[in-house]
């Protein structure tokens, strides 16, 4: 400035921007590709990596959404066996592009032996970029926890990939201004690593030397103290990361399926070393904590005695499930209280929406309990579920089968959940289980191959598979032929040894032939409980006697014989040429002195044939129906009456007009004979 000043004497400064710039130091080439790189290497990776992202969210969300996570847990499938699955198989599908990727920068392929990366250590990018892939493994699986719906989650997935990058173009602008812990702390963002990472290698290999192990610590200037080894570094801490808010959020959230855990569940001594140890507000149930049960039992004629030399497999104590609806809160499931034993088939009947789906559901962790609580081979339901679906085999109503699995790998694999180690036995189980369910001849085939009632028995095979102590079959038999049905019967005749088995059904025979106990729910609540022979003298009127009638019978005659046989003799009906009579059991000593009478006067009174028969289990359920309609029919009337009843008029102390409760129609569950409601 002063030799400019002494040379030109009309020099003004003011009139020029002089501005101060440092020599470059190191020596460097200027060269136009590497700029290009610079600026569109971490755009090109991140949008190459897009669409894998979508698809491994999607699918996992999908595996959620279709149950079928939630199924192979509740047979014994481990949660972390579940990721590292994920993980390996999203991990190999993308080692072989990340490995073309790096070929394609580090390798010529020009006559000249020009490279994209002339530089640079092919081994130390192909590791950059496998853990940028790894780390965006791992931030989809944290998204995939946040969506229960697998179309919403890749969306979802696709906005928050393209976010995740957008800081980089403001950073980018202050990176000389950014200190190292800066440029540290924002590579939490495993975007904005891959972004700085892309960086440095443009960096490096416009100074000649590209990132080798030698530099890997060391800075781009004298002035820049973030290495390429705080990249990788910080890629590793991103993987960490995520996993971990994968871990937690699944735990604290798990969605629509799952028992969720508290929030400080890490720091439970519970969660990590399996000790059950119940809250002091929760029931704990143990051999003594019966008393309510055998109370209930007791008292209500509805419920017969529990056994007291039977093992309890199955112990239901005050369980409750609420669910919030748009009409309000319902009730799905109210104050069950309930035992199952061991060696014993349990069928659980009500119409569609009493609740038996939910306590299912409860049972087998799908959903938690809104209070109350459950023993499941001697754990509760509340803190140890993992280790009840060690030992447990469950058919959901819906068929939960892999599509390119053929019937023989679904076995090998839920026996291989159930802890079966042995190839050998594993083996053995197989061959037994294929023949127990009759598809031998379907062993290779894939369960898409199947019809509807193979499926079923497919699944059926799954739940008994591996000796598992407790089974839960939600109308196993639903989709099957006749003959399937009944071969499905005595199978599980053969497979009730040892085990604690809850069944649903809609089908009456089914529960009276294979039940040893049957309850019946309404409204969330169970109704009754006990033999199919208890419940029928309970809620049964004795035996029905059916006449045919020619044109010379005398209806009053034939009643007239009857009572003198059975005095408290009922005439059912009396319509075309049917005759219908209900005699009470009590007089069942006299039943065959009346058949003989009727027998040996058949012609004279008029009778083209008879028969009778006793009640049976589809009248037994028709009437706990018709006795809950009627029950919630008199609290509603009772409910209207004292609602009119208090109001009244302000004028004239009279009660304003009433409304007879009794005339408004409740809905009331239709039956179809034989085949459900």
């Amino acid at each position: 400035m002063a030799i400019i000043k002494s040379k030109a004497k009309d020099f003004n400064e003011t009139l020029y921007d002089i501005q101060l710039q440092r020599f470059p130091y190191p020596d460097g080439w200027r060269d136009n590709f590497i700029i290009v790189i610079q600026s569109s290497l971490p755009l090109l990776l991140m949008l190459s990596l897009v669409y894998s992202a979508l698809v491994i969210t999607k699918n996992v969300v999908h595996e959620k959404e279709r149950k079928l996570k939630e199924s192979m847990k509740m047979m014994g499938l481990s949660n972390w066996l579940h990721w590292a699955a994920w993980f390996i198989k999203c991990f190999v599908f993308l080692l072989i592009p990340m490995f073309i990727c790096s070929l394609m920068l580090c390798l010529s392929f020009s006559s000249n032996g020009r490279k994209m990366l002339n530089h640079s250590d092919g081994y130390l990018i192909f590791i950059f970029l496998m853990l940028y892939a790894t780390s965006g493994i791992m931030f989809c699986f944290f998204v995939s926890t946040l969506f229960y719906r697998a179309n919403i989650a890749a969306a979802g997935a696709g906005v928050l990939w393209f976010l995740t990058y957008i800081p980089y173009f403001f950073l980018y602008n202050y990176w000389f201004t950014m200190s190292v812990k800066s440029k540290i702390l924002a590579c939490l963002d495993f975007q904005v690593a891959m972004s700085f990472g892309s960086y440095l290698i443009g960096q490096f290999e416009g100074q000649g030397q590209g990132v080798q192990w030698s530099n890997i610590n060391q800075g781009v200037t004298i002035d820049d103290k973030f290495t390429f080894g705080h990249v990788l570094m910080m890629q590793v801490v991103d993987i960490i990361f995520y996993g971990l808010l994968t871990w937690y959020i699944e735990g604290v959230f798990p969605g629509e399926y799952g028992i969720p855990k508290k929030f400080y569940f890490p720091f439970s001594k519970k969660y990590w070393c399996n000790v059950q140890d119940l809250d002091e507000e929760r029931i704990a149930l143990t051999d003594c904590d019966d008393l309510e049960n055998n109370r209930k039992a007791g008292e209500d004629d509805s419920f017969e005695e529990y056994p007291e030399d039977r093992k309890i497999g199955i112990q239901i104590q005050n369980l409750r499930k609420t669910f919030k609806t748009e009409a309000g809160i319902k009730q799905a499931v109210d104050d069950l209280s309930l035992n199952l034993y061991e060696g014993e088939i349990t069928a659980l009947l009500g119409h569609n929406g009493a609740g038996k789906t939910t306590t299912i559901s409860m049972l087998t962790g799908l959903f938690p309990p809104t209070s109350g609580n459950a023993v499941v081979n001697g754990y509760d339901i509340i803190y140890n579920m993992d280790k009840i679906r060690g030992s447990l085999g469950i058919c959901p109503q819906h068929n939960v089968l892999f599509d390119t699995l053929t019937v023989e790998e679904h076995l090998i694999f839920f026996a291989t959940l159930k802890g079966m180690k042995s190839k050998q036995k594993i083996e053995e189980e197989v061959n037994r289980m294929i023949e127990s369910i009759g598809l031998s001849d379907k062993r290779n085939a894939e369960s898409r191959n199947l019809s509807g009632g193979m499926k079923r028995k497919l699944s059926v095979g799954n739940a008994l598979i591996g000796d598992s102590k407790v089974v839960i079959l939600d109308e196993p038999t639903s989709g099957m032929d006749v003959g399937a049905r009944r071969f499905t019967w005595d199978l599980l005749q053969r497979e009730r040894r040892g085990r604690t088995i809850l069944l649903t059904t809609h089908f009456m025979d089914e529960a009276d032939v294979l039940g040893d106990r049957i309850a019946i729910m309404a409204s969330g609540k169970v109704q009754c409980y006990g033999s199919s022979l208890f419940l029928k003298k309970r809620y049964g009127v004795g035996y029905h006697m059916v006449m045919v009638k020619t044109p010379t019978c005398d209806p009053s005659q034939v009643q007239n014989l009857i009572e003198n046989y059975v005095p408290t003799a009922q005439l059912e009906s009396n319509i075309g040429l049917e005759l219908s009579f209900i005699l009470p059991s009590e007089y069942s000593n006299k039943f065959e002195e009346l058949f003989t009478e009727i027998e040996s006067n058949r012609e004279g009174l008029g009778i083209a044939s008879y028969g009778a028969s006793v009640t049976t289990l589809e009248e037994v359920f028709i009437k706990v129906g018709e006795e809950q309609d009627t029950q919630e029919s008199r609290s509603h009337t009772a409910l209207f009456r004292q609602l009119s009843g208090k109001d009244q008029d302000s004028t004239n102390g009279t009660a304003l007009p009433t409304f007879d409760a009794a005339s408004i129609p409740f809905y009331k569950p239709t039956y179809e004979k034989n085949t459900g409601w």
